[in-house]
């Protein structure tokens, strides 16, 4: 059996010492690339340093907001390999309703510069996975650096020196794990972790205790997508190379229900009553969860007795999507009408419940590039990089293509990308284990940046 090792951080590669120095932005800012993390020590300009806490006052202009993004952060794991998914814990179930999401939020900073927030808001959290580790930030560490938090690494045992029977039996274990895919899960008093990849196994890592706490066993081939339910913390869907599609209830750890389907990417309907499934061949079905689940009847198994989860063997084909030089849907996301959903040729497409297909936008300059995009929390706004290390930002509601994250230094394949909360930042990673995050910085800020800067 592999072993977690946790830390507190990853350590400085020797190529991170390389990147110690200034680089600069698009804008003429500069950001400091030393050891791991790259910081910019700025107070965010409508802070107030004496008196109330105070709230940020910002156009609401999206074309504004979108326009003012600027580079602001560079990190790079030491593992410098690709880094497969990037998850910020939105936590959306157990926002209030009138909570404002999107570009209609706005963060409230204390005297200090920090972010306030709610005790249930852990949108600061950022989790990315890569190669054999499994990293948690805090976006908002401070204000606005991004700082580690805890990193999990997955090694296969050690074993003794001069031990033929251990040197065998590690001979024979599995290699170690790779990590593809991962999703919060939210748990009184902890946030978990769950990520999976090459093994199949899916790992639950409490952010809590620092350390490995389950392990889910049964599929039999890589985990490529897991997704949380939207209303009930215990339920976690997971898709697998091995042609099932599998429900696992958390509070016994186990796995209650079996889909057949050969997919890659799953996304539950709003309602958390089905779910869809992008498939290999272009298609898109809708999975419909057995009555039982729909208002969470299930009888728990015992996980100590032989019993067996039920199969499900028939969805329904709603949508076949054929374009380009790959068919296969690599990533999926429900819409509160719809879905959006991406192929390996650069097509974005969006369509409504029926599978009528309302949009189809393209990402410039893809390849075959697979990248996993990301919608905002309000389903406005979609991002996806390319192969050339652009990130291009679409207003669903028109279609067109708000803006263009781009940088000189920023070249590799773009694997995956997301919002924050309040859709002003934008972070992004790829095949080089490097994590870009793009901030909102407003008029003031770059007024005073150029006030600041030294003449020649």
């Amino acid at each position: 059996m592999s072993d977690i090792a946790v830390a507190k951080s990853p350590d400085a590669s020797h190529a991170d010492q390389r990147l110690a120095k200034r680089v600069k932005t698009e804008d003429d800012t500069s950001t400091n690339l030393a050891g791991e993390t790259a910081r910019l020590s700025i107070v965010p300009a409508d802070i107030s340093t004496t008196g109330s806490p105070v709230q940020a006052q910002e156009p609401t202009s999206p074309d504004h907001v979108f326009r003012n993004l600027r580079l602001r952060r560079i990190l790079r794991e030491n593992h410098g390999r690709t880094i497969s998914q990037i998850a910020f814990f939105l936590n959306a179930k157990h926002h209030h309703a009138d909570t404002p999401v999107g570009l209609n939020r706005h963060k409230t900073f204390d005297r200090q510069g920090a972010v306030e927030r709610d005790e249930d808001d852990t949108s600061n959290l950022l989790a990315t996975v890569g190669d054999t580790q499994a990293s948690v930030y805090d976006n908002e560490h401070c204000g606005d650096h991004l700082d580690i938090m805890s990193n999990f690494r997955l090694a296969p045992p050690v074993p003794a020196a001069g031990d033929d029977e251990a040197g065998a039996t590690a001979a024979a274990a599995p290699a170690a794990e790779e990590f593809l895919t991962c999703c919060w899960i939210s748990q009184p008093e902890d946030a978990w972790l769950a990520a999976a990849g090459q093994t199949g196994t899916i790992h639950l890592l409490s952010l809590a205790y620092s350390r490995e706490l389950h392990r889910l066993t049964g599929h039999t081939g890589a985990v490529t997508d897991l997704q949380t339910h939207p209303h009930n913390d215990h339920y976690l869907l997971s898709a697998s190379k091995d042609g099932t599609v599998r429900l696992w209830d958390l509070r016994v750890n186990w796995c209650v229900c079996v889909f057949k389907t050969n997919t890659h990417a799953v996304s539950f309907l709003p309602s958390g009553n089905a779910f869809y499934a992008g498939t290999s061949r272009g298609q898109v079905q809708l999975w419909d969860f057995p009555e039982e689940f729909h208002s969470d009847q299930v009888t728990l198994p015992d996980p100590d007795a032989t019993s067996e989860p039920q199969e499900v063997t028939q969805g329904r084909e709603i949508l076949k999507y054929r374009q380009g030089l790959s068919e296969a849907i690599i990533c999926i996301r429900q819409l509160a009408d719809g879905f959006v959903f991406s192929n390996g040729c650069g097509m974005l497409v969006v369509a409504d419940r029926e599978g009528n297909i309302l949009q189809e936008l393209r990402i410039k300059n893809n390849g075959l590039n697979k990248c996993r995009f990301d919608v905002s929390l309000d389903g406005r706004y979609l991002c996806a990089g390319n192969s050339q290390g652009v990130v291009y930002v679409f207003d669903l509601t028109t279609g067109k293509t708000v803006t263009e994250l781009r940088h000189k230094r920023s070249v590799k394949a773009v694997k995956t990308c997301v919002f924050t909360l309040d859709c002003r930042s934008v972070l992004y990673a790829g095949d080089d284990g490097f994590l870009w995050r793009y901030d909102y910085i407003s008029d003031e800020m770059l007024q005073e940046w150029a006030a600041k800067r030294p003449t020649i």
